[in-house]
Parts: C-alpha cells; sequence; structure tokens
C-alpha cells in the first residue's frame, strides 16, 4: 500500500513538473491549436494561424502544401497524444525535418529513436490526471463525468494550456463541436488513407459526449476561442 502511494506521488511530481515546463513555454504568447476536424477547410485561416507565436499540431497529420491555407505551414510544437503502434512507424519520417519540437507520452519514446527533434515527454497519466484536475478546478460545480478513458489528444491539450498555460491568446483551429465531425479521424489521414478508424478512437477514448461537452464548456467559459 505504501509503495502504491508513494509511486502516485512520484508520477504526480513528475506531472506537475512537466507542467511547470509548458508554462515556462507559453506563457505570455499567442497560441494556435491545430487539429484535424474537416471544418477547418471552410475557412481560409492559413496566415491567421501562422501569425500565432506557436503553432501547435494535434498528432500526426501533416498538411501539404495545396491545404496551407486552411491549415497553415508552420509548426512550432506537435502534441502527439496517441499511443503510437508499428503501423504509425511509416508516419515518423515526416517528422524529419520538421521544425517542431514533439509533446508526446512516454509510451511513445521508442518510436522516436534516431528522431533529431526536441522532445518534451510527459507521463502517461496525463490525459486523465489533467481530466481530473479539470472537474474539480475548470468545471466550477458543472457536473462531468469520472471517466475510464481519457477524452481525446486535442481536448486534453486544450484543457492543459486552459489551466496551467497562462497563454495571452489561445485560439483552436479544426475542432468541432459536431459529434461526427469532432470524431471523423481527419489527424491521422494520410494520402487518403485512414491511420485509425473510428472503431478503434472509441475503444481507446471516452464516451464523445463527454468529450463534446468539454469542448463546448471551454469555449463558453472564454478559456479557448474556437474559430
Amino acid at each position: 500500500m505504501l509503495f502504491i502511494h508513494l509511486k502516485k506521488i512520484y508520477f504526480f511530481i513528475i506531472y506537475f513538473y512537466f507542467l511547470l515546463k509548458l508554462i515556462l513555454v507559453f506563457r505570455g504568447k499567442r497560441v494556435a491549436v491545430v487539429g484535424g476536424s474537416p471544418n477547418i477547410t471552410l475557412r481560409e485561416n492559413g496566415n491567421f494561424i501562422d501569425s500565432h507565436d506557436y503553432v501547435i499540431r494535434v498528432n500526426l497529420f501533416s498538411p501539404d502544401c495545396n491545404q496551407h491555407r486552411f491549415y497553415g505551414a508552420k509548426t512550432s510544437f506537435r502534441f502527439i497524444g496517441a499511443t503510437m503502434v508499428d503501423k504509425h512507424q511509416e508516419c515518423i519520417p515526416r517528422l524529419h525535418g520538421e521544425a517542431a519540437r514533439i509533446i508526446t507520452t512516454i509510451k511513445n519514446k521508442k518510436f522516436f529513436l534516431g528522431v533529431n527533434n526536441e522532445f518534451l515527454y510527459y507521463p502517461r497519466q496525463t490525459p486523465m490526471y489533467s481530466y481530473a484536475i479539470f472537474r474539480i478546478f475548470m468545471s466550477k460545480g458543472e457536473s462531468f463525468p469520472k471517466l475510464e478513458k481519457p477524452p481525446k489528444s486535442g481536448t486534453i491539450l486544450l484543457i492543459i494550456l486552459g489551466l496551467f498555460g497562462r497563454c495571452r491568446e489561445l485560439n483552436a483551429f479544426g475542432f468541432s463541436l459536431d459529434e461526427k465531425d469532432a470524431w471523423e479521424a481527419m489527424n491521422y489521414l494520410d494520402n487518403n488513407k485512414y491511420e485509425y478508424d473510428s472503431n478503434y478512437i472509441y475503444e481507446k477514448h471516452c464516451n464523445p459526449e463527454v468529450d463534446i461537452n468539454v469542448l463546448s464548456f471551454i469555449k463558453e467559459k472564454g478559456f479557448v476561442n474556437f474559430i
């Protein structure tokens, strides 16, 4: 029992050290978080995205030059919240030469051997810890259920930055409050092929209704601007 408690304390220390690093990077900055919802192609916000101090892209989708008018071309950070599997090996070469620092779970470290990007690894409990802190401090009495599986990567990133980033401006592109759009795996699409299918996403994440309710809440409270 003592070992379990000490282990939890250890992971909390690592988690808050990770958050401290984020604060030091993003405090006072204009930050764009780019997700993969199909609705991002409804407006040509590419130049606006690139005008931010930092552009964070979620997971592994890399727009080609024909899509820059929608997605922008700048990549400052890549947040890979997904637990990578063997089929993602073919995505790794795209990150070579991408001038981005990669924020990802320690579980993915083995996939990036030989990749020269700068890395910031977070403990594997980060998604659930972040959601738990959201429930306690950010939701301010609103009813959000306890979860056995976390929200999607982009939602977790917005929770973390909304709570701890201290950004001067935090804008989200390519996120949807519509269930169908929000849960299409556009951010895994490469050469018209889905790296993950919808069944895998449902298996690894919480009920999509919870995910969408969290996004709606942080939008309503002004933690994040959804463009």
